[in-house]
């Protein structure tokens, strides 16, 4: 989870040039259950967003993502700490708006697919809390329809990096 708010002013001499007022939010909760022994299934959310307010294109620019895929993780138990490795997938929307000249917005949905490999590492801070911190390899394709940059044709956007998570796991129990 991640959650920020910045302001931004850029001033030439006593003059403010452009005033920026910028908010962000990310939230990835996953529910899983082990289906056997060390090894867990479950589904991840996405709920992401951005906004942008300033006073050079007197408007809001904002965007935000949609999304929920499986994922599966592998624990490799030790004493004191417990090696994983998690493949995971996201399937989604992402949308965003800007402002043009005069008072209208241009707005575009379009759908996303995130695929993700990690190796990780759970350590305990109590019996049914864990601290998780994960790296691994992150692929992200945008399809985008219709008009793109003056053309007629679909659109793909094809991102593919390196990621570090950290979380914290609760265990809950299985009879409820």
């Amino acid at each position: 989870m991640s959650l920020g708010f910045s302001k931004t002013k850029y001033k030439v001499g006593t003059v403010t040039e452009v005033d920026y007022t910028m908010t962000y939010y990310n939230l990835l909760p996953k529910a899983g259950y082990f289906i056997m022994d060390n090894l867990v299934a479950g589904l991840e959310v996405l709920v992401s967003g951005y906004s942008e307010e300033n006073t050079y294109y007197e408007g809001k620019w904002s965007e935000s993502m949609l999304g929920v895929g499986p994922f599966i993780r592998y624990y490799y138990p030790l004493e004191k700490i417990y090696p994983f490795a998690e493949i995971e997938t996201l399937f989604g929307r992402y949308m965003y708006k800007w402002p043009t000249s005069g008072s209208t917005n241009v707005e575009e949905k379009n759908n996303f697919f995130l695929i993700g490999v990690f190796l990780g590492a759970a350590v305990p801070l109590t019996d049914k809390v864990t601290f998780d911190i994960m790296a691994g390899y992150l692929y992200t394709s945008f399809s985008f329809s219709g008009e793109v940059y003056g053309e007629g044709e679909d659109y793909k956007e094809i991102t593919g990096g390196v990621g570090i998570k950290m979380g914290f796991t609760v265990y809950l129990p299985t009879n409820f």
